[in-house]
């Protein structure tokens, strides 16, 4: 509570010097450009953007998708995909996963 009481007592005196204070001068500011480090560290952040987005989507995820495919094919995901049909075949409404069945339909079909 002292803290509290010091702080407010520093603020009012703050204010009060900052009111009996006036400055005839205004001070204005005008748009400036940027300097020459900043718009060449903005230009390398973007490149460096690019070029991850372009390696992501060129090879990253088709890579996982190729392996996704063999997966699916005769891999741990396509005993669990059967699994889940056998599941979802069997009209248990307790035990049925409606909303993975959902998520994976697309891969049932395919």
């Amino acid at each position: 509570m002292l803290l509290l009481g010091l702080a407010i007592n520093s603020l009012n005196t703050s204010l009060i010097v900052a009111a009996g204070t006036t400055n005839s001068t205004k001070q204005t500011f005008e748009a400036m450009l940027p300097s020459i480090t900043s718009l060449v560290s903005f230009v390398i952040i973007i490149i460096l953007s690019v070029i991850a987005a372009q390696t992501w989507a060129n090879e990253v995820v088709p890579a996982k998708h190729t392996e996704l495919d063999i997966l699916k094919s005769c891999g741990e995901v396509k005993e669990y995909l059967d699994e889940f049909q056998v599941m979802a075949l069997s009209n248990d409404d307790k035990n049925s996963p409606k909303l993975e069945g959902w998520i994976l339909a697309d891969w049932l079909q395919q």
